[in-house]
């Protein structure tokens, strides 16, 4: 009976010892779960936000990482999202201008200021000729100036061959392109911009198709791979093929949140390609 009698208690007592571990496990989790995050966190979290297309969540939460501290990341990612989120050029400006103020060699912002150069230059807003030629010139001056920093930064490569296909100086747009892939064989947009400058420079449709199925192999998440893709299937007679990779091309702008006047003229232009 003794041993009996010590046996209960003694499962008396792992069951309070269970108890009260797991209480301290619950209430240790509450606390990490209300301590504030940091502003590395913060930053982190937003990023993610970004790519998951969640803008005023990631918007707040920089805001709170910059009351914590000033950062080039920070103000770099809200630079981001004012420029692909909301096409707000001039404040995206701002906000890298702000981050290459902490740090003026930080790459990423050197390039990105490239980037809203180069917007301008394409957007529907802005019809003076002078003034979108500046704005090329200045998008080349600040790629090169990243390539000065690494000579091996392949977005730099990549869009300093779109600003030279725009100026239709092809020979220096294959050279860029050709750099890019080097760099890296398997970025699909490398490969769908040299499969245009083929199209800008001889209309040679074989061959720029060639280019245009290595960039829908490696993703097939790229508007601008599905349009050429329609379009030169088309070119070369494969019509069925062409109205395939269209339907294809309009359903991704539709995922893709794309604005709805945008859509509908994606729609109206297929029968021109």
């Amino acid at each position: 009976m003794n041993n009996i009698t010590r046996y209960l208690d003694n499962q008396k007592q792992n069951k309070k010892k269970i108890i009260i571990f797991t209480i301290f496990i619950s209430l240790t989790l509450v606390i990490m779960s209300c301590k504030p995050k940091n502003h590395e966190q913060l930053v982190n979290e937003a990023k993610i936000n970004i790519q998951n297309e969640e803008y005023d969540r990631a918007k707040d939460l920089l805001k709170k990482a910059l009351e914590q501290k000033k950062s080039k990341e920070a103000y770099k990612e809200l630079g981001n999202l004012y420029l692909l989120a909301e096409a707000n050029y001039d404040l995206a400006e701002q906000f890298y201008i702000l981050s290459l103020s902490l740090d003026e060699d930080y790459i990423n912002s050197i390039h990105n200021m490239g980037l809203v150069y180069i917007k301008k230059y394409e957007s529907k807003d802005e019809r003076n000729f002078k003034t979108k030629e500046g704005h090329i010139e200045t998008a080349i001056k600040w790629f090169q100036k990243a390539l000065e920093k690494d000579k091996n930064f392949e977005l730099s490569h990549i869009e300093l061959s779109r600003c030279y296909l725009y100026k239709k100086d092809f020979k220096k747009s294959i050279d860029y392109i050709e750099n890019a892939i080097n760099l890296n064989e398997n970025n699909p947009i490398s490969f769908s911009l040299a499969g245009e400058i083929i199209l800008s420079t001889n209309n040679n449709y074989k061959q720029a198709l060639e280019y245009f199925e290595k960039s829908y192999a490696i993703s097939n998440s790229i508007p601008e791979t599905l349009f050429f893709l329609a379009k030169t299937h088309k070119k070369l007679g494969n019509e069925e093929k062409s109205s395939e990779y269209y339907k294809i091309y309009i359903e991704l702008l539709k995922r893709l949140n794309t604005p709805f006047e945008i859509i509908k003229r994606a729609e109206a232009e297929q029968k021109n390609l």
